[in-house]
Parts: structure tokens; C-alpha cells; sequence
């Protein structure tokens, strides 16, 4: 199966981790990630 998730939200140390770790103790894999932070919306 593939899965695109799309996610918006303010910066904040640890948002990552947190989506990646849940992705891996779903026994999912993250082929791709990017990432973006306007700095005037943080």
C-alpha cells in the first residue's frame, strides 16, 4: 500500500520525530520526506 500524508501545522522541535516514530510503530517506511517552514507563518 502507499500512503501520501500531507501535513500543516506551526514549527515545533520534536514534530517530526513524533510523525516518524508513529509511521515505524505502525510498521510503516518514509521513503520521502520534505520539509518546509515559512518563517512568517512559523
Amino acid at each position: 500500500m502507499r500512503l501520501i500524508l500531507l501535513l500543516s501545522c506551526v514549527d515545533m522541535p520534536g514534530f517530526v520525530s513524533r510523525i516518524s516514530t508513529f509511521i515505524y510503530e505502525q510498521g510503516g517506511n518514509i521513503h520521502s520526506l520534505d520539509e518546509y517552514v515559512d518563517v512568517n507563518e512559523n
